[in-house]
C-alpha cells in the first residue's frame, strides 16, 4: 500500500472525470431522452450486475411501461453521488431519473446537491431497522457491517475491533476507501463510534496501517481479491457468507462482529428532477418496491429487504445478529470530515 502524490492524484481524478462525463459528451441531443420511452437509472454495480438484482427489476418493469430501462452502473454508493456531482457541475444536466444505492451515511450530502425531488412516496410497508419519514429518500434495502473471514486461511475469529492491530495479521486485511466507498465509511464510521476520540482513533488506525494489504476505491475489488484468497479478511457485511453458502454449497466464509458493536447501513432510492417529470418514474418505484422483487433482495443483493413482512430464505439462518448496534446519531458531515482527513493523513503517509 503506497502513498499517493499529489500529482497522481490531480491526474486521477482528471481520468476519473473524463470516464464519467465521456456517455453523456458523445450523446446526439441529451434532451432528447426525456421521456421519449425510457427511465435513466445510476445504480451501484452489485446492483446492475449480471448476477444482481438489476435484471430481473428491468425486466419486470419494462413488461409494466412497455418501455425502455436504461440501467447504468455507476461504482459504489459514494461513487454514484460523485458522478451525479460532476456531472451537475460540468455538464449543468442530470442523466440519471433515479438514483439506487445513496446510503444513509451520506444522506447530507446527497441533500445539499440540490438534484433530487419529492414524488409520491411509494406504499410499502417497512421493516423497524429501516422506519423512514423522509420524503426525498425511499429505504431499498440494508445491512449489517462486519469482517468477512476466510476460515481455511484464518481459523482464529475476529471478535473485537481491537483484534485487528494484532502483529500476527500483518498484510492479512482488506479495506475500502472511506473517500470513495461506502463499505469504507461504514469502517471508519464503526472505529470512530468505538474509538470517538481523535487521539483514540489516531493511534488505533496507526496500528492497524501494518496489516492492511491494501485500501480498494470500493468494495467490489476488496471483496474480488478476497475470493482470490489475496487476504483472508475483508471488511463487509454479514450477509455475504449467504452468496458463498448459496452458490458454492461453502460455509467456508464467516462473519465475524465485533462484540462491542456493529453498524447498519440503509441504502435509499432518489428521483432527480429530472426524473420527477417522468411518467415512468412511479412505476419503476412500484416495481422496486414490490412484494416479488423485494422477495428477491436477499438472494440477489445479499441484503435484508426493506419492505416487511419479506420471509427470509432458510441460508440467512446462518447469518449472525449483531448483540449491539452503534447509534450514528453523533454522526454528521463536520465529524465525517474530520475523521477522513485524519484517515487520510495516516494512511497517505
Amino acid at each position: 500500500m503506497g502513498t499517493t502524490t499529489q500529482s497522481s492524484k490531480k491526474i486521477s481524478l482528471f481520468f476519473f472525470m473524463i470516464f464519467l462525463l465521456l456517455p453523456a459528451c458523445f450523446q446526439d441531443n441529451p434532451s432528447e431522452d426525456r421521456g421519449h420511452h425510457k427511465l435513466t437509472v445510476y445504480a451501484y454495480d452489485s446492483f446492475a450486475n449480471e448476477w444482481g438484482i438489476g435484471p430481473l427489476v428491468t425486466q419486470e418493469f419494462e413488461k409494466k411501461c412497455q418501455c425502455r430501462l436504461e440501467l447504468i452502473p455507476a461504482g459504489d454508493g459514494a461513487e454514484l453521488l460523485t458522478r451525479l456531482e460532476l456531472e451537475n457541475q460540468h455538464l449543468h444536466e442530470i442523466r440519471a431519473d433515479v438514483a439506487i444505492g445513496i446510503d444513509g451515511f451520506h444522506l447530507s450530502r446527497a441533500r445539499t446537491l440540490g438534484i433530487f425531488k419529492q414524488v409520491p412516496p411509494p406504499s410499502y410497508p417497512l421493516r423497524h431497522e429501516v422506519q423512514n419519514q423522509d420524503l426525498l429518500f425511499f429505504p431499498f434495502d440494508w445491512g449489517v457491517f462486519s469482517l468477512v473471514r476466510d476460515t481455511k486461511n484464518l481459523p482464529l475469529k475476529i471478535q473485537s475491533i481491537a483484534d485487528l492491530t494484532q502483529t500476527t495479521l500483518q498484510k492479512k486485511l482488506l479495506l475500502q476507501d472511506p473517500r470513495t466507498s461506502t463499505p469504507g465509511m461504514g469502517f471508519l464510521l464503526t472505529a470512530a463510534s468505538l474509538y470517538p476520540s481523535s487521539a483514540e482513533l489516531s493511534q488505533f488506525l496507526k496500528k492497524l496501517k501494518p496489516n492492511l494489504l491494501t485500501i480498494t476505491p470500493g468494495w467490489s475489488l476488496a471483496y474480488g481479491m478476497f475470493k482470490k484468497g489475496e487476504a483472508p479478511l475483508v471488511w463487509s457485511y454479514t450477509t455475504s457468507p449467504v452468496y458463498h453458502l448459496k452458490n458454492e454449497g461453502s460455509n467456508r466464509y464467516q462473519a465475524d462482529l465485533f462484540k462491542e458493536g456493529s453498524l447498519i447501513q440503509i441504502e435509499y432510492v432518489a428521483v432527480t428532477q429530472k426524473g420527477a417529470s417522468n411518467p415512468y418514474t412511479q412505476i419503476f418505484l412500484e416495481v422496486l418496491f414490490s412484494q416479488e422483487i423485494q422477495s428477491e433482495i436477499p438472494l440477489k443483493n445479499y441484503m435484508y429487504p426493506a419492505r416487511k413482512n419479506v420471509k427470509l430464505p432458510k441460508e440467512f439462518d446462518t447469518v449472525p445478529l449483531p448483540k449491539k448496534i452503534l447509534n450514528p446519531a453523533q454522526i454528521n458531515s463536520k465529524t465525517q470530515l474530520e475523521w477522513i482527513s485524519l484517515w487520510k493523513n495516516i494512511f497517505q503517509n
